[in-house]
Parts: C-alpha cells; structure tokens; sequence
C-alpha cells in the first residue's frame, strides 16, 4: 500500500517510533536501495527491534537511533513513516487487556483526542522532508475530523485512507 502514495523510490527513510522494527523492515524489505532510520525513545525497544533486524540480515540497511522525534537526525527524508501513540488518554482503560497490558503506555497514549503526538510529528516534518517527500502515519479513526482541522493550516497536502476493513487509519 505504501508504494502507491510514495511517488519515486525513496532514498532515504525514516521510522519515527520504531518499536520493534517491524515497519523499517518492511520498508528494507519493499525499498531495497533506501538507506533507512528507526528510531524510538526507549532502549528497549530499541533492543528488540535490533534482534528482529539482525534475524533478516538487514542490520547493515537499518540504522537504529535512539532520540525523541526528529531531534539530533541529520538531512531530509523521502518518506517519514510512524505508528505513532494514538489512543485518545481517555479510551486507554477500555481496551482490551492484552494490548493495555503488553504495550508499554507511552506506546499508546496520543493525549486528549489521540492527536497530541501525531501534531508533534507533522509539525516537525516540514523542515524533515525532501522535496515531493511523503509522512504516512497510523492514526485512531475517531481523530479525523478533529486532524483535518489542525492540518488545514499546513502547507502540505494531505489525505486519509481507510485500511483493509474500510477504517480511516
């Protein structure tokens, strides 16, 4: 899905929040010659998603940085990519145990509206990405209309798609 809204092979790429690496890897995996970051704010994390990198040999393609956001990264990006927290604080407790309980919080929690972390992000894209470069990020449905209103005050175009069940994501 990803090769459709990025419109010429990326050169460079960034995971912002990596976790456990499983999207820089498949950015690896989809965009062979991309020299790709992934970044996150928690050595374990960072820890886990070395482990998952180096059992498909792409070590040498992903480089791991620990750091919050864009800060200390260097250049521009062609593609900015992030699973970021986006759980609106107040639907934490209801969901279901085993994500409540396996993801570590600051994983989840967006803020009020689930679009505090999000926000951050796009703000800080602007001066990240090259020129005709793409941010796709994760996002919670319900949050749509309340991002629409903050991104109509960006330069950028933007869009949201729905995933294979018809949600906006």
């Amino acid at each position: 899905r990803i090769r459709k809204s990025v419109p010429d092979e990326p050169a460079r790429i960034v995971d912002i929040g990596t976790g456990g690496g499983a999207i820089a890897g498949s950015l690896a995996d989809a965009f062979p010659r991309a020299r790709i970051t992934a970044t996150d704010v928690s050595d374990r994390a960072l820890a886990n998603a070395r482990i998952n990198i180096e059992n498909f040999c792409m070590l040498k393609r992903i480089e791991l940085v620990k750091t919050d956001l864009y800060r200390g990264l260097k250049g521009r990006f062609d593609l900015i990519v992030s699973n970021p927290p986006y759980i609106p604080r107040d639907r934490i407790p209801t969901l279901p145990k085993s994500v409540r309980e396996f993801e570590p919080i600051r994983a989840l929690d967006g803020g009020a509206g689930g679009i505090q972390f999000i926000m951050r992000l796009a703000r800080g894209a602007g001066s990240r990405l090259a020129a005709g470069g793409v941010i796709g990020l994760e996002i919670d449905e319900d949050s749509v209309a309340a991002l629409t209103g903050h991104l109509q005050s960006m330069p950028d175009p933007y869009r949201f798609d729905k995933d294979l069940y018809g949600r906006y994501r």
